[in-house]
């Protein structure tokens, strides 16, 4: 039988750890726009989404985690002219 307990901890521990991950690369790679207010914000309305985009600003900066899919890191784009 599930108590509430079993039921927060087992939505909110993946979250805090992703939310903790995110702001130590925000902190390492000077990121200036992202406040803890916006991670936080992100990983609850689009979890999906910010972890795709932790993992490829990790490849961009060569501190890419590799994965089961995917092999290799993530080029950077180059800016259109």
């Amino acid at each position: 039988q599930l108590d509430v307990c079993t039921c927060l901890g087992g939505y909110c521990m993946p979250h805090l750890v992703h939310f903790m991950l995110r702001r130590e690369l925000v902190e390492r790679y000077a990121i200036a726009d992202e406040s803890p207010l916006k991670s936080c914000c992100c990983l609850v309305w689009c979890a999906p989404c910010t972890l795709a985009q932790t993992r490829r600003e990790m490849g961009y900066r060569g501190e890419f985690p590799g994965g089961l899919c995917v092999k290799e890191a993530p080029v950077r784009p180059m800016p259109q002219q």
